[in-house]
């Protein structure tokens, strides 16, 4: 599992993201952007819908309240995200994974992988 530090950075990370500032949303992005680079793919797959909702909202938003570079940071973070769930689900597969039936990420599996 992810120390707790990096699981409280993460929510308060994911909140920035869901507030109405351009500001808010930019550092929100950020954040998820170094956490994604360094949290565990598990612990990460494990969560993809929370990771992914809050990068989906400043997507959602930004067009209309800035620039499109906050847009193009949060959907490259996202590309990101899946590339990491999917590169890992794939090698699993490679190597007789429980994921044969459709990529699903499994949240049992040892999540202290590291990067």
């Amino acid at each position: 599992a992810a120390a707790p530090a990096f699981e409280r950075l993460f929510t308060l990370a994911s909140h920035q993201c869901l507030q109405p500032e351009w500001h808010a949303k930019r550092g929100g992005g950020r954040a998820l952007r170094f956490l994604v680079r360094r949290l565990s793919p598990a612990w990460l797959c494990a969560r993809l819908g929370d990771c992914l909702l809050p990068l989906m909202c400043v997507a959602r938003d930004s067009p209309r309240v800035v620039s499109s570079d906050i847009l193009m940071e949060a959907m490259a973070v996202m590309r990101l995200l899946v590339k990491k769930c999917i590169g890992r689900t794939e090698a699993e597969k490679g190597q007789g994974g429980a994921h044969e039936s459709g990529g699903e990420c499994d949240a049992d599996e040892d999540e202290d992988e590291d990067e």
